[in-house]
């Protein structure tokens, strides 16, 4: 792929996963141009943070924030039928976005603005990957996204979020 993009059929290449563990072993075996890391880098799920960020930022690989509403849970909050990863929720994860949306109702916003904007505070993202059922719900998103968040909610957040 590198040969590839090298030689001008293609302009870059990456990988799209949910493990960071995978894109680690991936960085240090060859050049990626741009990762798509879906629920790892979220308001609630920080584990790319230690690792894939400064290795990302140290080889020049962008980073894609796919799946930032953590299977839903960051969009409705800790109702008893939310799911996180795939599947319903546990009660350790309902109570730490519970935290989470306290902390975010507090500062008068709402969690799913600062589900999808808290990603974009690292320079190694490129963009953040929003999925939307309905028209709807695209605007809402748009809507969100034109709040102004305090970096200051990110830090207060962070003793509850996953590492």
């Amino acid at each position: 792929m590198n040969e590839l993009r090298d030689s001008g059929v293609i302009k870059g290449w990456g990988i799209g996963v949910n493990e960071v563990a995978i894109c680690l072993d991936i960085l240090e075996r060859t050049h990626l141009d741009c990762i798509l890391i879906a629920g790892r880098y979220t308001l609630l799920d920080r584990r790319a943070e230690e690792k894939l960020l400064p290795l990302c930022a140290e080889r020049g690989t962008s980073l894609v924030a796919g799946g930032v509403f953590n299977s839903g849970i960051l969009a409705t909050g800790p109702a008893p039928g939310a799911y996180f990863d795939y599947v319903e929720a546990s009660a350790d994860i309902r109570d730490r976005v519970g935290k989470i949306q306290s902390l975010v109702n507090g500062a008068g916003v709402d969690l799913p603005a600062v589900a999808m904007r808290f990603p974009l505070q690292s320079p190694v993202v490129a963009s953040v990957l929003i999925g939307a059922a309905t028209p709807s719900i695209v605007e809402r998103n748009v809507v969100s996204l034109a709040h102004p968040i305090n970096a200051s909610l990110y830090s207060a957040c962070a003793p509850f979020a996953l590492r």
